[in-house]
């Protein structure tokens, strides 16, 4: 990944970690309270996805691999293409 794409994607990532720790200051007119570690476990588990039914398919990594298994198995092949860093950092 170069440089210049990590960079952000770091910043990114700690900010909300440096919010929740008081690093940074609250926007002006906004009182900030202190999140105390109970509450934050409370909310981080109900921001988790539940059951996701697209897990439960045994995706293939391999197109030569998949290529073969739909052919001999008679069925279609999908394929799922993407351009771009996976966490959206392009």
């Amino acid at each position: 990944m170069a440089f210049r794409t990590l960079v952000p994607c770091l910043l990114l990532a700690a900010a909300p970690a440096a919010v929740l720790a008081g690093a940074v200051p609250a926007a002006p007119g906004f009182a900030a309270a202190r999140l105390e570690p109970a509450e934050f476990a409370r909310l981080h588990a109900a921001v988790q996805p539940g059951r996701e039914r697209w897990a439960e398919i045994p995706w293939q990594t391999d197109l030569r691999e998949a290529r073969e298994t739909s052919a001999r198995l008679g069925k279609p092949l999908f394929m799922w293409v993407m351009d771009g860093h996976p966490l959206g950092c392009t």
